[in-house]
């Protein structure tokens, strides 16, 4: 019934069993990052959600720490009796849950059967790099793609940030830690990570990295001794320098990245994603991204070999 990204390790659904509706009115725990949960649910159903200490009775998400879910940044989603409960062990934890809730409500019109989630990533280290260095994005543009990366559960950015002001640069990691996100400048000693591997360079265009390429490579980045640490994706402006160009590069992609680095191994495939597609494009049209449908995602023969050509020159001419 839901078409998840990045799909969580078990879904199990009861028609049989009150779930939950939503409604104006509804109240939800209160924590910082619940806004923008708020603002998306009054966007896409034009219902109002409130914030308020006392979530017991209907109509009610509520988010709840608890030491006994395992992983850091896990979480469980339970839907029953007329409310969802978003258990994890960490606020982490309840910010990814709050992430899959909005695809569920997205893909039932806010009406969701008994559910029980349980879910956590597969690799702790899920990363995009973007170099800034030749063309610089302005910062509410950064910080679009940060949340577009917490949406994804993506949890580190690499980010070359040269042309920017020590203000600046405050405020995108200010904002970065609002999302769960960790920071690595390009002038912190990082050691660990093998910078000079970007399996997944999302600033080709798709017919040199297409959308099946993406799904099928697993890509993992190692350190320096070799041994896994995560998924990595990069993103180079000197090669996008207008940032809803990027848009239309990153996505699709970077579902099928967030996928490979998320969920359990071998299950992200070509297949599955599209079987996903629909449901993917609705969450990113909630959020008026700019994106290649998959006709451009997957190109043919022909317009691959006309987009490598054109990339060729694009580069020579630089």
């Amino acid at each position: 019934m839901y078409n998840i990204i990045p799909q969580p390790v078990s879904i199990l659904i009861n028609q049989d069993e009150k779930g939950f509706t939503l409604h104006t009115g509804t109240t939800i725990s209160p924590y910082p990052f619940v806004q923008e949960f708020i603002s998306v649910i009054r966007k896409s159903f034009n219902k109002k959600v409130y914030v308020h200490e006392d979530t017991g009775e209907e109509r009610s998400i509520i988010l709840k720490l608890d030491e006994s879910i395992e992983y850091n940044e896990g979480y469980t989603i339970k839907c029953e009796n007329r409310r969802v409960f978003i258990i994890a062990k960490t606020e982490t934890g309840l910010f990814y849950g709050l992430q899959t809730l909005k695809q569920m409500l997205l893909q039932t019109d806010g009406k969701l059967p008994y559910t029980e989630i349980t879910d956590y990533p597969r690799f702790s280290y899920r990363g995009l790099m973007l170099d800034c260095e030749k063309n610089t994005y302005v910062v509410d543009e950064v910080k679009r793609l940060i949340d577009m990366m917490a949406l994804h559960k993506m949890n580190v950015l690499r980010w070359k940030h040269n042309n920017y002001t020590q203000e600046e640069i405050q405020n995108v990691v200010k904002y970065c830690q609002d999302r769960r996100i960790k920071v690595i400048l390009n002038d912190d000693k990082e050691k660990g990570i093998n910078s000079n591997l970007h399996p997944y360079c999302l600033d080709y265009p798709y017919g040199i990295n297409t959308l099946k390429k993406i799904c099928n490579d697993d890509g993992e980045i190692s350190d320096e001794n070799n041994e896994t640490l995560g998924l990595e994706a990069s993103l180079r402006t000197r090669n996008v320098a207008d940032v809803k160009k990027a848009e239309y590069y990153l996505y699709p992609r970077l579902g099928a990245i967030s996928e490979n680095a998320w969920a359990e191994k071998d299950f992200s495939t070509f297949s599955t994603f599209l079987h996903k597609a629909g449901d993917y494009y609705k969450l990113l049209d909630a959020y008026g991204v700019n994106y290649a449908n998959l006709s451009k995602a997957c190109p043919s023969f022909l317009y691959k070999y006309a987009s490598i050509i054109k990339f060729k020159l694009m580069r020579k001419d630089k």
